[in-house]
Formats: C-alpha cells, sequence, structure tokens
C-alpha cells in the first residue's frame, strides 16, 4: 500500500471511529436517562448500543495503530496532530486531511465526554446498588446498613 492509500485508509478508518464515538456517547446518554427513569427496558437498549460503539471503536482503533505504524507516525494524539499538520502542506492529500482533522477533531471531543457521562452513570449504578442493599439487609432482619457521616464527612 502506497501512502496516499494509506492515508485515504486512515481518512476512512477515522470517520468510522468518530461515528462509533458518536454513537457511544449516543448510548451514554440513553444509558443515563435509563438509569434516572429506572427503566429497564431501555436500559437493557442502551447498554447493547453501548457495546455495541464500544466494540467497533477498539477495531477502529486498533486499524488506525496499524495504519499509522505503516505510516511511520506514532500512535500518540500528538502524533496524530503532526500526521494531520503534515499532511495540510502536501496539496495531493487535501479531501483526505480535512476528513481526517475533522474526525479527528470529534473523535478528541466525544471521549472525554463519553467517559465523564460513564462514571456519572457508574455512580448512580453504585447509589442503586447501596439502596437495593439496605432494603436487603432490613428484609433479612437486619438494622440496615444505612450510611451516616463518617470520619471524611
Amino acid at each position: 500500500m502506497n501512502r496516499m492509500e494509506c492515508v485515504n485508509s486512515l481518512a476512512s478508518i477515522i470517520q468510522q471511529e468518530a461515528a462509533a464515538a458518536t454513537a457511544l456517547l449516543d448510548a451514554l446518554v440513553r444509558e443515563k436517562q435509563a438509569l434516572a427513569g429506572n427503566d429497564a427496558g431501555a436500559l437493557m437498549d442502551a447498554t447493547d448500543r453501548k457495546n455495541s460503539a464500544l466494540v467497533s471503536i477498539e477495531r477502529t482503533e486498533a486499524e488506525r495503530r496499524r495504519l499509522l505504524q505503516h505510516l511511520a507516525v506514532g500512535a500518540l494524539p500528538q502524533d496524530m496532530q503532526a500526521l494531520i499538520e503534515s499532511l495540510a502542506r502536501l496539496q495531493d492529500s487535501a479531501p483526505s486531511t480535512a476528513s481526517i482533522a475533522a474526525n479527528w477533531k470529534t473523535i478528541r471531543a466525544t471521549l472525554p465526554r463519553c467517559r465523564e457521562i460513564n462514571l456519572t452513570n457508574g455512580r448512580i449504578v453504585a447509589a442503586m446498588q447501596r439502596g437495593v442493599q439496605q432494603a436487603l439487609d432490613l428484609l433479612r432482619g437486619g438494622r440496615g446498613t444505612v450510611a451516616t457521616y463518617g470520619r471524611s464527612g
């Protein structure tokens, strides 16, 4: 595969990765809404969507890394940015470069948002689990383990 074919393949795979990141964000938002609404069916659907998006992200990231290695470029975000800047200086790669730059920007903006929402969803699930555990403790005849202020507040 020559350099231009590799760049075009990279543009395609980064477009797919950006779409998967956007799908992951959507799934996480749906998951948060399902958790807030206590909607088991919507939660199952959101979880399926989230898992599918994660599989796509893993696949496209592996392919992106392979293509970057073929181009003798590192896999760190700053290496990717340097590649985009060097491609921007070449006239024959302008359409691919614009696509790579736009989709890379989407990936870099979307994945941190996904992480934040995923952490929030995890906290919601943990709080729900504590509530269920307290209810079970009470049903089993215990006093329950209602959390009160501890040493750290």
